[in-house]
């Protein structure tokens, strides 16, 4: 194990705070599209309120391996 450089740490100790918002966001949209009155809404809203779904659940899952790669180092 080698020592990580300011930057590594800094971002370490940053990393929870971001899943944390992430998570919430994750969430948020969950939630929002388990409301019966979230289908009823145009395709369009739908489909963005989906990719925005995926682009955080993405992050979220990046975000953890980021933080395994410096806990490793």
């Amino acid at each position: 194990m080698r020592k990580l450089s300011y930057k590594d740490k800094r971002e370490l100790e940053l990393l929870p705070a971001q899943i944390d918002a992430l998570e919430r966001k994750q969430a948020e949209l969950v939630a929002q599209m388990g409301q019966p009155a979230f289908y009823q809404q145009s395709g369009t809203v739908i489909n963005s309120t989906k990719a925005e779904l995926e682009r955080v659940e993405k992050e979220v899952a990046l975000a953890y391996q980021r933080w395994n790669e410096l806990e490793e180092k």
